[in-house]
């Protein structure tokens, strides 16, 4: 049998689910393998040709340039003893570049500068009316040394200049898009001054090393998949006790090994669902997803319509 008759069979195939009970787990182990292996070759080549484009944009000549030139001229950042100091006017904005799709905004105004002042940064008080202030992300960093801990305030600094990463005196605080704040200690850096020279340097120096991530990147991200998928295999050991209750409540006859082997194969639709949601969504910006208990159940009305004719099988000498 061919491997794609095996996925058919898999999924509807009486007959099929029949002979499973005379074969050893281990077919069905190396066939629940070659499916993760084909599905994970599969999300390589849909990641791959969604990012690597990307990829090569943001890194040629122009884009490094554009990120090189965020970093302004004026600024100095010296971190001493974990401590961070500038030699610029706080609260100091570096804008999001242009390779970043959103808004590129060159100045703010003095009637923003003023209300801005009035902010937690300054203020513990929050007298800046923000009912208007919206996720939009229009700066890469705010730099505020003198920025108030505490997580409202930082929460408040962030809508306010439309960023989702502050620099403080001792931390870099950075808030997902779910609202999840996470800090960074700068006590964990050496001892440095970073300016647009020395950040040109650096980047002059990476620059050839980008080409290979491509290539380094691509098999690791196949691996990571192929993991991802292979998880099923121990969520299989737990379906399998149900498998093997609904065989005694429909006496199927079924041990436990072979009630893992019957899982295995039927994780086949729920597991192409999955995968098929996935595939959407990488290219429509749709929120789906298939919570465990519907995929167990998928799971379990496929074992039930392939044995619910099923007798009490005749054991095979050397199955395993």
């Amino acid at each position: 049998m061919n491997f794609i008759e095996e996925i058919k069979k898999s999924i509807y195939g009486p007959a099929f689910y029949q002979d499973l009970k005379n074969n050893s787990t281990k077919s069905s182990v190396g066939y629940f393998f070659k499916l993760s292996c084909l599905l994970a070759l599969l999300s390589t080549f849909v990641f791959s040709i969604i990012s690597i484009p990307v990829f090569i944009k943001a890194t040629d000549q122009e884009s490094i340039d554009s990120i090189i030139e965020t970093f302004p001229k004026e600024l100095t950042l010296t971190i001493q003893a974990g401590h961070l100091s500038t030699n610029v006017p706080e609260p100091y904005v570096i804008k999001l570049p242009d390779i970043f799709g959103s808004k590129f905004i060159t100045a703010t105004s003095s009637k923003e500068m003023s209300e801005l002042e009035k902010s937690p940064i300054g203020n513990p008080a929050i007298t800046l009316n923000q009912k208007n202030a919206s996720n939009t992300v229009e700066n890469l960093v705010v730099i505020a040394t003198q920025a108030d801990p505490n997580i409202s305030a930082i929460d408040q600094i962030l809508t306010t200049y439309k960023s989702h990463i502050l620099v403080t005196a001792t931390d870099i605080i950075s808030r997902d898009s779910n609202g999840k704040i996470t800090v960074q200690s700068l006590s964990n850096f050496p001892n440095t001054s970073i300016n647009q020279d020395k950040f040109r340097e650096f980047a002059n120096k990476i620059r050839p090393l980008l080409k290979f991530i491509v290539p380094i990147g691509i098999p690791f991200i196949f691996l990571a998949f192929l993991i991802y998928f292979n998880l099923n295999l121990l969520f299989a050991f737990l379906l399998a006790i149900f498998v093997q209750l609904l065989g005694k409540i429909f006496k199927w006859g079924l041990t436990y090994r072979q009630s893992y082997a019957a899982t295995l194969h039927s994780m086949t639709l729920g597991i192409l669902i999955v995968f098929g949601m996935n595939l959407i969504t990488s290219f429509v910006p749709l929120a789906l997803f298939l919570p465990p208990f519907v995929f167990s159940i998928i799971t379990l009305l496929i074992v039930y319509i392939n044995l619910r004719e099923s007798t009490v099988p005749t054991k095979v000498e050397g199955a395993i």
